[in-house]
């Protein structure tokens, strides 16, 4: 049996577990309640296993707001030289980030939330090499196109 665990660089302290469908469940939520770009690429949803899986409580979440993350990155990397508008309106959702469950203590180490903030500050002097290196290390699935 394989385990989904919610934290993405940490450990988060709970012990309580769950089965995909309400995982899935939990995804679906959290996805209606955020906003992607226009024109981005919809959310995924949570994979399906292959093997009976437990999840940690918590994951559905953290990877629906990991995903809008990652989207929210690429539209500032691809606006951000060319539609100041499109440009600002990312950066100013990217901000909404470390409020979020998936930056908390419980699911992201605090090597990780420096460096986003790094990564914030970097993008606001207009350069995009610290969301490009997360994006393309974390956000990039093999086979998917960037």
């Amino acid at each position: 049996m394989g385990v989904m665990a919610a934290g993405l660089a940490g450990c988060s302290e709970s012990n309580e577990f769950t089965g995909y469908d309400k995982a899935a469940a939990e995804y679906r939520d959290a996805a209606g309640d955020l906003t992607l770009p226009q024109g981005a690429k919809p959310f995924p949803g949570l994979p399906e296993p292959k093997q009976k899986t437990s999840y940690q409580n918590g994951v559905g979440l953290v990877t629906a707001q990991y995903f809008w993350r990652c989207s929210w990155e690429k539209e500032w990397l691809d606006s951000q030289g060319s539609d100041k508008t499109r440009a600002g309106k990312a950066l100013a959702e990217l901000k909404k980030s470390p409020s979020m469950d998936f930056m908390s203590k419980d699911h992201l180490d605090d090597t990780g939330r420096s460096m986003f903030t790094e990564y914030m500050d970097k993008a606001e002097l207009g350069d995009p090499s610290g969301f490009q290196q997360h994006y393309s290390a974390n956000c990039i699935m093999p086979g998917q196109s960037q």
